[in-house]
């Protein structure tokens, strides 16, 4: 190595030593944050039992389950035949298996964390080496690598067990490696640098894909092909090449369909659970039906008790709830609101820290209550789960839920 080159190489070494030190202590001195109970539970859940249900609602299954990787070495309690698992309770649940573990909760989370971190970091300035040393030079590569070491959202961040630092290392992953792609020489279908122009599309189309994949898990490869298109051209304008004469269309059709298929290869013969892929199965499903069914058969100026742990009764049945667990989010924008807000929720006895609890009490309201709460709040009509049967006139029923009439004064 030239001297002139020890300096930099050095200098990164040791700032990318200070960036562990420092994550490591940030670990072994924060506490878990809100959601990273559920992350971690619901990821170690999907490596044990092999069903991906619990924490569905936006968030795929990869980062949860590389941060619970290392915990299958630990074999803590999995905790399947407690309700909270198989009522989909995911902070109740989460909480459960964090604190009421056979393995102490520290080393549950630090191990996670630990593992979480040195992945991201590791990946990340491999990333940054990558792109500089090629754009610039090993000693430019090298101070980024400084500049990188000394943020702290990478310091904290990656060392959470969170969804959100998987998204930013494919979003980087696709720029750099598409930005090589674009740096290529075409080799004319000789051997030589041009060789590699296709692996570099390739990886870049599955980085971009992936990390589009962890903002919408619900998204169909239908939908994929606008990211998969927008990739495209993007690599275009960056590269200032005609794809018509740099790309045949049977290869740009062939990095398309691997660009969208790829994220999906590790889902293959994987068991997913009726309500996966972003709660549009299952419930879901009969929760629009029953708003639909509501919309087309009752006034518009009705009122309808549901249950609070629902979401959404305005967007498809234009009908007005008597309120949603939600709701309280309104009191950002609207101070005093909360109040209102919170004396709805108590009377539905839906008091609960976490929205998968807010159903419970309401679903042990007899119809005596019902009766009481139609009349406080000028509601007409009451929703339940079926499972929780009320003896009113039933109006429409599916396999989840059912809508009644309450009796008129």
């Amino acid at each position: 190595m030239e001297n002139k080159l020890k300096a930099p190489f050095l200098l990164a070494a040791a700032c990318l030593a200070f960036h562990l030190f420092a994550g490591f202590s940030f670990i072994r001195s924060a506490a878990p944050t809100y959601d990273e109970t559920v992350h971690l539970a619901s990821g170690y859940s999907y490596l044990a039992t092999g069903r991906y249900a619990m924490n569905i609602m936006d968030h795929p299954p990869f980062s949860e389950m590389l941060s619970a990787l290392p915990l299958l070495a630990l074999k803590p309690q999995v905790f399947s035949g407690h309700p909270y698992f198989a009522n989909l309770m995911p902070y109740s649940y989460g909480d459960l298996f964090l604190y009421h573990n056979t393995v102490p909760p520290e080393r549950l989370l630090n191990t996670a964390r630990g593992f979480t971190f040195l992945v991201w970091t590791a990946l990340l300035a491999g990333l940054l080496w990558l792109l500089l040393s090629r754009l610039e030079s090993p000693a430019a590569a090298a101070f980024a690598l400084c500049a990188f070491a000394g943020m702290p959202v990478f310091i904290s961040n990656d060392a959470l067990v969170s969804t959100d630092a998987a998204a930013a290392v494919f979003y980087f992953a696709s720029f750099v490696l598409g930005w090589l792609f674009t740096a290529e020489t075409p080799a004319g279908g000789k051997a030589g640098k041009g060789g590699r122009l296709w692996l570099w599309a390739a990886l870049a189309g599955a980085a971009f894909c992936a990390k589009e994949l962890l903002f919408l898990p619900a998204a169909s490869p239908e939908q994929k092909k606008y990211t998969v298109a927008l990739l495209l051209f993007s690599l275009g304008a960056l590269s200032g090449k005609n794809f018509k004469s740099a790309i045949s269309p049977g290869r740009a059709a062939a990095l398309a369909l691997a660009a969208v298929l790829i994220p999906f290869l590790p889902l293959i013969n994987y068991r997913v659970a009726e309500r996966a892929w972003g709660n549009y199965g299952g419930e879901k499903a009969s929760w629009l039906e029953l708003q639909r069914w509501a919309r087309e058969n009752t006034p518009v100026q009705a009122v309808f008790l549901v249950p609070p742990d629902t979401y959404g009764f305005r967007v498809f049945s234009l009908r007005s709830p008597v309120t949603e667990w939600l709701d309280g989010g309104a009191m950002h924008w609207a101070p005093g609101f909360e109040k209102d807000w919170a004396q709805r929720i108590a009377d539905l006895r839906a008091e609960s820290p976490r929205p998968e609890g807010a159903d419970l009490g309401y679903s042990a309201i007899n119809e005596a209550g019902f009766i009481r709460l139609g009349r406080k709040n000028g509601a007409s009509y009451a929703v339940r789960r079926s499972g929780a049967a009320l003896a009113f006139k039933t109006l429409y029923s599916n396999p989840d839920f059912t809508l009644y009439a309450l009796p008129r004064p």
